[in-house]
Order: structure tokens, then sequence, then C-alpha cells
């Protein structure tokens, strides 16, 4: 097939799946716990700019949330201003955002292994995740901290290149990443290996320049927030049931099953061929690393995997593309 044609097919495709989602955004699922949960503290930010919970009040009174952070809960209150409040139009935000994880993931992908053939089916396949197309109609704020987070490390991709205007992907790179950090904190999983990247690609004196700012960002959070460190900390500490510390568990959802068997055969594949296999081995251990420190400290209750679906998709990518298109080609090591 002709690169015309694939390009063609791929519009073709990427047009028909945007409409679908937007003509069935608001009929399923049906709103449950955790989507009217911070739809609710949106609201909440909307009306008087506050992050308090008024749903559940069987549970608890009403209350400030500040487990997570302020960026998803004040991005959807300003989109909320502006239109009014509907189901349709509350999840409208998540799933621009996650059509953004769509098209960032795809053009990293693309900047390390070059290939136009692979980066189409890297993105076909992504797409067609059962998971991600779940988390589209649902009002979380996941995407919005992988948006922030895949940024920040093409931010770093493009200034280690030295494009054009390289110095303002840095500091742009570095923002996103504390607006990451600062949509939940659950994105650190995530947001380490970035760090990690970094100082492998560059010096580690402009990594530690590059982290003066998500640094500044969150001190000025849990001043705000909780007053002082120690209050943060109290604050934390009683909320470590959300993470493997207190609770440790080894869960995969069922959907999760077939990636995650693939990602082991595709892990076998680059063992085998390692000398065959055209990719960037930092990145590649980068996105295992985040798989590792999502599976070891984040207790998975079904949805927050979407977390990591770049990194089962990269090493997919490396894994079975990179070898099949290597192969093909007759490429040397």
């Amino acid at each position: 097939m002709s690169e015309k044609i694939f390009l063609r097919f791929f519009i073709l495709f990427t047009t028909l799946y945007v409409v679908i989602h937007l003509f069935t955004l608001d009929y399923f699922p049906l709103p449950w716990f955790d989507e009217t949960y911070m739809a609710d503290i949106a609201l909440s930010w909307r009306k008087d700019s506050t992050f308090t919970r008024t749903v559940a009040l069987h549970d608890s009174p009403p209350t400030q949330e500040l487990i997570y952070g302020p960026v998803y809960f004040v991005l959807v209150g300003m989109w909320l201003k502006w239109i009014p409040f509907s189901l349709w139009g509350y999840r409208f935000f998540v799933l621009v955002a996650g059509l953004l994880v769509w098209i960032l993931v795809c053009r990293m992908y693309w900047l390390e292994q070059r290939n136009i053939y692979q980066s189409i089916l890297f993105a076909i396949l992504f797409a067609l995740n059962p998971l991600f197309n779940r988390c589209l109609h649902e009002g979380r704020m996941d995407f919005i901290a992988i948006v922030f987070a895949l940024v920040s490390w093409l931010g770093l991709m493009l200034f280690q290149r030295k494009e054009r205007y390289a110095i303002l992907y840095f500091w742009i790179s570095s923002l996103a990443w504390g607006f990451s950090l600062l949509t939940t904190p659950r994105a650190a999983v995530i947001l380490l290996p970035i760090c990690i990247w970094g100082v492998v690609r560059l010096r580690i004196q402009i990594m530690v320049i590059w982290m003066l700012l998500p640094i500044g960002m969150y001190t000025l959070w849990v001043l705000y927030a909780f007053g002082n460190v120690g209050n943060w900390w109290v604050y934390y500490q009683n909320k470590l049931a959300y993470t493997k510390l207190i609770t440790p568990v080894w869960y995969v959802p069922r959907h999760e099953i077939p990636v995650v068997l693939l990602v082991g055969l595709a892990l076998v594949s680059i063992a085998l061929h390692y000398k065959k296999i055209v990719f960037q081995k930092d990145t590649f251990l980068s996105m295992l690393l985040g798989i590792v420190l999502f599976q070891v400290f984040v207790h998975d209750a079904g949805v927050y995997s979407v977390l990591i679906l770049p990194h089962y998709y990269w090493i997919l990518g490396v894994g079975f593309l990179s070898f099949t298109f290597c192969k093909k080609q007759n490429l040397q090591p």
C-alpha cells in the first residue's frame, strides 16, 4: 500500500472515530461515583472558587477535597463558566483531553521512530484500546494529567533536538510537569521517568534548573491548601489507602489483560531481537519504568491504569512494529 493511500485511510479512520465519540458522548456509560464527585468539585470552584465536595453526604459532611490538586477542577470550572452544565458538555472537555493524549503520544512516537507506516499503525492500535475509549466518555482527571506529562516529555525532546524556540520548549516542559503533578499526585509514577530521561539525554545541571519551576509551583499549592509542609504530610498519611503501601494488591483490569500479555510478548521479542530493532533505548526504558512504578505504588481500581496506556503501547510499538519493519527492510544492526 502506497504512503498516500495509507494516509488517506488514516484520515478517514480519524474522522469517523471522532464523529462517533462526539455523537455517543452522553449515551454511555451512566454517570458514576468518580465522575459525579469530580463534576461536583468543579462546579463548586465555578460557584465560589473552593474545592468543596457536596455529594455523598452520607459519607461525610461537605469538605474541601485537597487530595488531588487544583488544576483539573480549575480548568473544568472555567470551561463550565462558558457553557451550560450538562453531561455532554462536561464530558466534552475530557474527550478533547483524551484526543490530545492520542495526538501527543503518536507525535512522540514519530519523533523517535521516524517511520510513517509504524506511526499510523501505532496510532490506530492505541485508538482502539477499550480502556482508552471508555475513559474518553468519563469525566475523570487522568487524561488532563497525561496531557501535561506528555507535553512535558515532548518539550524536552524538542529542546534536546535544538529545535527552533528550544528555550521556550524547555520552560513549557517544566511548567507542564508541574501542572501534571498538580492535577493528581498519582501522576508522579509517570513523571519521575521523564526526569530520569532528561538526566540521560541532557546534563544533570540543566534538569536541576528545569525542576525549579515545578518545585515552586507545588510549594505554593502546599502553602495555600495546607498552610505548611507538616499539615500536608499528615493529610497524605491518612490517604495511604489509595496506594499499595497499605493495600498491596497486584491487579490488572480484565479489559487490559490482552494488552498486558502482548506487552509481555513484546518484551520477549525485544530480548530475542535486541540488535535488530531500531529504537531509542532510553525512551523505551523510561516507559518501562513508568509501568513498574505504577504497578508497585498505585492501587488500581479499574481505570487508573489509563495513566500507563502510552507506556504499554510504546513497548508494543518497539517490540512488534519496529521488529516487523526492520525485518521487512533487512536493516542491519
